[in-house]
Parts: structure tokens; sequence; C-alpha cells
């Protein structure tokens, strides 16, 4: 992510070309890059096929918990997939891919990325405080220094793209800040939820499925 930018700085190579194309037509010439870019466009069409499945169940649960308009809560009478929820997704994207080269596509997503997955992750060390003996199914490994090494890794990713590219970690705070208000507006009108909640629930679903199918989780 940012390495690229420093190559960019001490090898004079343009930032509208892409570092590692310039590298693959270096080793493997015109041909040999061209082969694997056919390559990289099939693997990413796989990805975006499983992330268009996947990902789009994040605005489907949203709605269904009144954090969107209930519009992108309904699926398709017929395949029974989320139809509004993934031309939500769709319209996104588009926004995205007419708002700037890939390589700060990249740069501005994984910047996001960083910031939940580790939001995810500390809040382990919240909920293990404030409930300390809430029923857990599952429990991390290695705690609590693992956690704390990946917090560690991924808050010197998020210094490091602060420090190369200020402007690029700028843009993925605005664009959720940008969210904020919608989510504001909509969480005010939801009773208060609490965590311990959340987990009782998560802990009579695992105890169903261990019942069912025999298998501890």
């Amino acid at each position: 992510m940012t390495s690229g930018l420093q190559v960019w700085k001490n090898a004079n190579v343009p930032e509208a070309s892409s570092v590692a194309a310039l590298l693959m037509i270096r080793m493997l010439g015109a041909g040999g890059a061209s082969l694997l870019t056919v390559g990289m466009m099939f693997s990413t069409f796989g990805a975006l096929h499983s992330l268009s499945l996947s990902v789009s169940r994040v605005p489907f649960a949203m709605a269904r918990d009144g954090l969107l308009p209930p519009a992108f809560a309904t699926v398709s009478p017929r395949a029974r997939v989320p139809t509004r929820a993934i031309l939500l997704l769709g319209a996104c994207a588009i926004g995205f891919v007419f708002s700037g080269t890939f390589d700060v596509l990249t740069d501005v997503i994984v910047f996001m990325l960083l910031l939940f997955s580790g939001m995810a992750v500390a809040s382990i060390y919240v909920l293990r405080r404030k409930l300390p003996n809430a029923v857990r199914p599952y429990r991390v490994w290695g705690y609590p220094v693992v956690p704390a090494l990946f917090l560690a890794a991924t808050a010197y990713l998020m210094i490091n793209t602060f420090l190369a590219t200020p402007q690029r970690a700028l843009a993925s705070l605005g664009i959720v800040a940008l969210g904020l208000p919608l989510y504001a507006y909509y969480a005010r009108r939801l009773l208060p939820s609490r965590p311990e909640d959340w987990l009782l629930e998560r802990t009579v679903a695992a105890t169903v499925i261990v019942n069912v199918t025999g298998r501890r989780l």
C-alpha cells in the first residue's frame, strides 16, 4: 500500500502507472504481463462474485434491524436473495470506480478495513472487562497476547498510511463520517441494546446447534 508510493518517489515511476505492471513487464515481457493480467481478472471476478453474495447481507441485516430503510430488507420471491441490497452495493461500487485510480481505491478501502477490524478486535478487551462472567461459546486463543499483536500490527499499518498518504487516509475517515448521520437517524428510533443480551442470544443459538448436530463449536 504505502511501499508503492516510495517506489514511485525513488524510481521516478508516474503515480498513474502501476508498479506491479511495470515489474511484470520487466520480468516476463509484455506478453507474460498480459497473460498474468488476464489471470488476475478471472481471480477478481471470482472474488467479486462471492463478495456480492456475502457482503450484500450486511445492508440486508442492517435494514432488518432497523438501521437502514426497510426496502433493503426484502428478498426476491423467486431467487430468495436481497436484490435491493445488492443493487445498493452496486451503486456504491460504481461511485467508487469514478472516484480515483485502482491504487487510490485499494488504499482507501484497506484503511477502512483496518479501522473496523481493529475496533472489532479491541471490543474483546471491553467485553471481557465489562462482562467477565458472561458465557462465551468461543474464546480467543492466546488472549490477551494474540489480540494485542493484531492491534499493534493494525496500528502500525494505519500510522504508516497516515504518514505516506495522508490524503487517502483522511478520505477513508471522511467516507466513514458520511454514514454517521444516517446511522444516528435510524439508531435513535431503536430500543437500547445491551452487549449481555447479544451474548445471551449467541449462547442460546450455539447451544441449539450443539444439541442438533452433536458437535461442540
